[in-house]
């Protein structure tokens, strides 16, 4: 392993040193910015999780392979640009000369060359399909940016295809890829540019001191959770330096939504104070939630309240229903009776009692109309016996006297 220092690295630079034949050519290597140069090609890409973007205006910068005597993984990170309409340019390692040597990224109004490789998340090696500058607000591209439901108003939707689909992580040498880079990636690569932020910065220096991103531990899980990387806690001075970083980068946050908000309470060309108009701000945003909330409840009293009335009613109509059929069921049935009852002297007319039918005459009794025998006593010279006019009977057909 050799590294090479940064004046070394410069006067190559100047003597016009070509590159190896599957190298980018000398024009792409004016983003050299950082003289770190070192036999071993770098680890593959790792698969980086994209966080929640934190809010508008916010930018994603992808990870990359450091060197600190050995690689090491800077995660990438939603960061503030430094001006409206600026990209960033994510740094590559290339080979050069026998070396790989880091090509440090860059904000610019165009993504220039990157050398082809596809770092995700909308820089899939060729410019950055994650978003756009329209105007004054930029535009995020829905199919590569982890919205996570946040809302965001400027999106739009494109799908974003690889340039190269592959995890190596560097230009030429062997293995590595072998893209150039076009004319208008060369003018790019030729403007004037902006170094990495502050926050950028601080972001690779506390990658360096954490042992969980070194190459050996991150070649284990294959897979980086991308985001803010906290200080190693190693020893004291470290802490306080994280700390120290973590203050200075809350600080600046906090002015950044501070402009953010007064340039957003302008009246009337100057400034208004923040808080009072944040407050009041605030205010309104209650006052409508609440005016909400009240017609949201009235408005679900009077469904309930017209639920009601149309149980009521059906309740009323069903009833009445009911109440009807009863009254019809009792109306047929007093009308079978009636005719039942009219119907009933006929049958008892007609089973008449046979007794009654017969006359009350009985027949005549045993002497009744018939003419007496005179009784014989024995002598022959008494005269037969008369004839008993009919009249009441005699009691057991006495005989008549002699004459």
């Amino acid at each position: 392993m050799k590294t090479l220092s940064s004046a070394v690295s410069a006067a190559a630079l100047a003597l016009g040193l070509s590159l190896a034949a599957v190298a980018p050519p000398t024009a792409a290597n004016a983003q050299i910015a950082v003289g770190v140069s070192v036999g071993i090609a770098p680890p593959p890409l790792p698969y980086e999780v994209q966080p929640v973007i934190p809010g508008p205006g916010y930018y994603w910068t992808p990870g990359y392979w450091g060197w600190d005597n050995d690689y090491y993984w800077v995660p990438g990170e939603w960061v503030l640009p430094p001006a409206v309409g600026l990209y960033w340019t994510p740094g590559w390692w290339g080979w050069n000369n026998g070396f790989y040597a880091f090509n440090a990224g860059y904000w610019g109004p165009t993504v220039g060359f990157y050398g082809g490789i596809d770092y995700g998340w909308g820089y899939g090696g060729f410019g950055f399909g994650g978003g756009e500058w329209r105007g004054g607000n930029f535009f995020y591209n829905r199919a590569v940016t982890n919205l996570d439901g946040r809302p965001i108003a400027n999106v739009f939707d494109r799908r974003v295809t690889p340039f190269t689909r592959s995890r190596v992580s560097f230009v030429g040498g062997r293995g590595g890829l072998t893209t150039r880079p076009t004319a208008a990636q060369m003018a790019a690569a030729r403007a004037r540019h902006i170094p990495a932020t502050a926050e950028q910065v601080r972001q690779a220096r506390a990658a360096r001191t954490n042992p969980a991103l070194r190459a050996q531990n991150v070649a284990r899980t294959r897979k980086v959770t991308a985001g803010p990387v906290r200080a190693a806690t190693a020893g004291p001075n470290r802490a306080i330096a994280g700390r120290a970083a973590a203050s200075r980068m809350t600080a600046a946050r906090t002015a950044a939504a501070s402009r953010v908000r007064t340039a957003r309470t302008t009246v009337a060309g100057r400034p208004a104070r923040a808080a009072s108009a944040v407050r009041a701000r605030n205010t309104a945003r209650a006052s409508v939630r609440g005016s909400r909330r009240s017609a949201l409840a009235q408005r679900g009293a009077s469904r309930r309240s017209m639920v009601r009335a149309h149980q009521s009613a059906r309740a009323r109509a069903t009833f009445q229903r009911r109440s009807y059929a009863r009254s019809a069921i009792q109306r047929r049935s007093y009308a079978g009776a009636s005719r039942r009852s009219y119907a009933r002297p006929a049958m008892q007319r007609s089973f008449a009692r046979p007794s009654m039918q017969r006359s009350f005459a009985r027949p005549s009794m045993g002497g009744y109309g018939r003419a007496a025998r005179a009784p014989s006593f024995g002598g022959a010279g008494r005269q037969p016996a008369m004839a008993r006019p009919q009249g009441r009977p005699s009691g057991g057909g006495g005989r008549g006297r002699p004459g």
